[in-house]
């Protein structure tokens, strides 16, 4: 049940609200804007969330690898939208973590 670097650090890079923003992109039709992020949020909950905060959330995300945006988080977006997209990475360890829970609950008798 070892961790890869690079999972390690995507993990690294989850907060709550991160962690709930990358649920709501694993739900949308790629490519996806930050409009479509955020508006899926606002459907599901009644806390605001800023265009601001999501910004940083989902450039938080696509530094632990876990989105990728075109264009890419180092050139120049200002004014130009985003379009982005969940990695494997991102799809593959949910799947991974999902499987290390199952089998940990099996191994207790909790499941």
């Amino acid at each position: 049940m070892k961790l890869t670097d690079n999972e390690a650090t995507a993990l690294g890079h989850l907060n709550p609200r991160r962690f709930e923003i990358l649920l709501r992109c694993l739900t949308l039709d790629e490519p996806f804007t930050a409009g479509d992020v955020l508006t899926g949020l606002r459907e599901d909950s009644d806390e605001q969330l800023s265009s601001s905060a999501l910004s940083r959330d989902l450039r938080g995300l696509e530094a632990g690898g876990l989105l990728v945006g075109d264009p890419p988080l180092l050139e120049a977006r200002k004014g130009r939208t985003v379009h982005f997209h969940t990695t494997d990475l991102a799809e593959r360890l949910f799947a991974q973590l999902n499987g290390y829970v199952v089998s940990v609950l099996e191994s207790r008798g909790l499941r």
